[in-house]
């Protein structure tokens, strides 16, 4: 039987590996009268035994300069005949005159005995293993993704250096194109070095087709016969690049998938690879794919965009300055940009006390909201989850806003007149959908690029979320509470009050729709609505 799958661990580098063998490799694919297949298809199997052509120092780095199968016991007849009459002189001397050490599997010393899983006869196999040898095998990947990587090996566990502490010497390791790629476990030791076993031993994530370089490390105490890559179901392997506006690569970035564990940081040219596995050996899943890549540095604002494909490579981040950030009486800390000559928070206000820090009543139900001209907030659609909070903020009716105590010191709700200026900004500067500097086409531009429901409507914000957002300023669809006290939903609307009241019921405030290019600066709704708050800077 297949032995049980091994723990693994999953090393991707710091940004991500190169995705193509390095350029001053000198080795090629191993090839003989028998071998001319060329490179080794993944997924599919590497024999161990088929390392690339170039010799010491370039194919492989052997400590000794013997093969100490091939070379010296296969030429033995006594007082043991190692040239078994099932193998042939090939296999006998297979690459005799190369330093690293081969030998094949015999009826009378692998096949004499029960082995956890029993290799073929005359499987070729790497032996005589030492601290620190390596060879390297150039792979043709027709798939990128993560593979499972389950190998045909003998572990002669007491053979293994160890050092004063009891710890073993070196480690079991994969380089992809020159960077490491996975560290080794073995399920399990064999009884010894003609003891067999197979099971999974690491697993490794190509980020694109095409030719790649392996270089695989070992230690004493294994024999290598066979590695079978096999894809990982719902394998998720996304690579890019983080920068700013003018494309100079911003190292040191948290980028990560929202829906998925862990992270990566960008290394020094802003690349990354982000990598979530499924269940090896069974089919790719071909159900839609939905997650949001989220990006964070200091000293810029945070970055989301969605992705809808599992394997994709070469995205491209683009992250904006943070001009200022402000905090709120909760603790609550807002990041902000600057457009033209103003500074705006690029999320909703989300304050539950006023800036003397009185509580603002929360109001819930729908009755005790209708009609209410008391100050009051709500949670959007009720829903008090913090994640959506943070991302949606909350709803105030605009008496809540008119008492001129929720903006922390040196800001402020943006009157009437401060929108017009914003809007005329951003038609001026370039941020219609289309190029145009007239007309207002602004509100794929400042609206974010998940969240919004989507739109057939050419210029929408709901059509093609990913061309969102290049201002920075990241509105979401977080809906808004009608006077009488009922819920627009999420993704389809969202709308600010601004500071500016029109009747002693009615104040001025701005929308955005998910099937509309422009926003509407004109509006003036009843007092008693309920919508989210934007803050601007004093100057």
């Amino acid at each position: 039987m297949e032995s049980p799958v091994a723990i693994l661990t999953l090393l991707a580098a710091a940004g991500s590996c190169i995705a193509a063998v390095p350029a001053d490799y000198k080795g090629k694919p191993f090839s003989d009268d028998f071998h001319q297949t060329g490179p080794p298809n993944i997924p599919g199997i590497v024999q161990c035994a088929l390392y690339d052509l170039g010799g010491e120092g370039v194919a492989y780095h052997d400590t000794t300069p013997e093969n100490e199968g091939s070379d010296r016991l296969n030429r033995q007849t006594t007082p043991y005949n190692h040239q078994r009459s099932h193998a042939s002189d090939y296999i006998w001397h297979f690459r005799a005159q190369e330093g690293v050490d081969i030998s094949y599997v015999k009826d009378w010393a692998d096949l004499n005995h029960t082995n956890a899983v029993s290799p073929p006869i005359n499987q070729l196999y790497i032996g005589w293993a030492s601290d620190g040898e390596w060879v390297n095998y150039t792979v043709n990947v027709t798939e990128p993704g993560t593979y499972a990587v389950k190998c045909l090996y003998s572990y002669a566990e007491k053979e293994v250096h160890r050092d004063a502490n009891g710890n073993k010497v070196g480690e079991i390791s994969f380089d992809l194109n020159g960077k490491l790629a996975a560290i080794c476990q073995l399920p399990r030791p064999t009884q010894g070095w003609h003891y067999w076993d197979y099971g999974q031993i690491a697993t490794i994530t190509f980020p694109e087709a095409g030719p790649q370089l392996l270089t695989f490390h070992y230690r004493r105490g294994n024999n290598w016969a066979f590695w079978v890559l096999e894809k990982v179901a719902g394998t998720v392997a996304i690579t890019g690049k983080v920068t700013d506006v003018s494309g100079t690569p911003i190292p040191g970035v948290a980028v990560r998938l929202e829906k998925r564990e862990g992270r990566r940081i960008t290394d020094a040219n802003g690349d990354f690879l982000l990598v979530s596995t499924g269940t090896a050996g069974q089919a790719e899943s071909t159900g839609d794919f939905d997650d949001t890549i989220s990006a964070i540095k200091d000293g810029y604002l945070d970055y989301e965009q969605p992705v809808v494909e599992q394997q994709a490579s070469g995205l491209r981040l683009k992250m904006l300055v943070c001009a200022d950030t402000v905090r709120d009486v909760d603790g609550n800390v807002y990041q902000a940009v600057k457009l033209g000559d103003q500074v705006w928070t690029t999320s909703n206000f989300r304050a539950t006390r006023f800036s003397d820090g009185t509580a603002i009543p929360m109001e819930p139900a729908t009755a005790a909201w209708k009609d209410n001209t008391t100050p009051l907030f709500c949670y959007p659609n009720n829903v008090t989850d913090p994640a959506v909070v943070k991302r949606l903020g909350l709803l105030y009716n605009f008496y809540a806003v008119d008492t001129k105590k929720l903006a922390p010191a040196s800001w402020h709700v943006p009157s009437s007149a401060e929108w017009a200026a914003f809007e005329k900004y951003m038609i001026g500067a370039g941020f219609n959908w289309d190029g145009s500097t007239s007309e207002d086409k602004i509100a794929k531009a400042i609206s974010a690029k998940t969240g919004w429901n989507p739109s057939t409507v050419q210029g929408a914000i709901g059509n093609d979320l990913a061309k969102n957002n290049t201002s920075g300023f990241s509105a979401y669809g977080s809906g808004f509470r009608h006077e009488s006290g009922l819920f627009e939903p999420f993704g389809n609307y969202t709308g600010w009050w601004t500071a500016t009241a029109v009747s002693h019921d009615h104040a001025g405030m701005i929308d955005l729709h998910a099937n509309q290019a422009g926003w509407s600066n004109a509006h003036h709704y009843r007092s008693a609505c309920g919508y989210s708050i934007r803050l601007v800077r004093d100057r």
